[in-house]
């Protein structure tokens, strides 16, 4: 009864153990998820600001002051104002697509602020780009915020 009793407890301890390392390893891969979906944010908008210098045409054209919005690879790359709408994996591509994919518990809103350094009040010389991904893990809200500046240097 009691070598039953302690390979009862050990392996009660094994299972916490494992149940735990689950757990973190869901939590550590959400993570790892929403630091690469926050980063994608950043790199939409500098390919926003690349194919307008390639076309020759301003460099922040198409890129409003105001948002929050939410930005996807494969468009023009603004979707709209942010809604809080989940981003759906679909192929393996993060997306907003309607009615297609398996929504995630990601939301990516992309805040950008243009910062006049110079006197011209039109000609914006930097362009601060907030990307936040928000998610529910366990029952607590979870965040992850990219920033990066981008200047008119061409």
């Amino acid at each position: 009864m009691v070598s039953m009793s302690i390979a009862l407890v050990g392996l009660l301890g094994v299972l916490s153990l494992t149940s735990r390392s689950m757990a973190f390893n869901n939590d550590m891969s959400q993570k790892f998820v929403s630091s690469y979906l926050a980063a994608e944010g950043i790199e939409i908008v500098k390919n926003l600001i690349d194919t307008n210098i390639v076309r020759s045409i301003n460099w922040d054209s198409g890129i409003n002051n105001v948002g929050p919005y939410e930005y996807e690879v494969d468009t023009s790359g603004i979707r709209g104002q942010f809604l809080s709408t989940n981003l759906k994996l679909n192929n393996g591509k993060y997306e907003y697509s309607i009615g297609v994919g398996t929504i995630t518990p990601y939301m990516r809103k992309v805040i950008i602020t243009k910062i006049n350094t110079d006197s011209k009040p039109a000609d914006y010389e930097e362009i601060k780009v907030e990307s936040v991904v928000l998610w529910k893990s366990r029952g607590s809200d979870m965040t992850v915020n990219v920033i990066d500046v981008f200047k008119r240097w061409r």
